[in-house]
């Protein structure tokens, strides 16, 4: 269990990961809707959100990173594929 981060040993809810990356990267920029990509492998996953931006700092340089949501399809396990 982590006490820090209740949000870690939860169901997964988007509404609460939203929060939680805006409490702890500075620089987050999320869609007040999400935008459901349409170009996907439906094989792999069968609806991909994208649900914002983080932007990190490191030494001056600024890299941003794009935060998306995943459904898996049916029969795709993590933490095989």
């Amino acid at each position: 269990m982590n006490n820090s981060y209740p949000v870690l040993d939860q169901r997964y809810d988007q509404d609460n990961w939203k929060q939680f990356l805006s409490d702890i990267f500075v620089d987050t920029r999320l869609l007040e809707v999400p935008e459901t990509l349409t170009d996907i492998d439906t094989h792999i996953a069968s609806q991909v959100q994208k649900l914002g931006y983080i932007t990190l700092d490191d030494d001056g340089v600024q890299r941003q990173i794009v935060v998306y949501e995943v459904v898996l399809a049916p029969g795709i396990v993590l933490e095989r594929n």
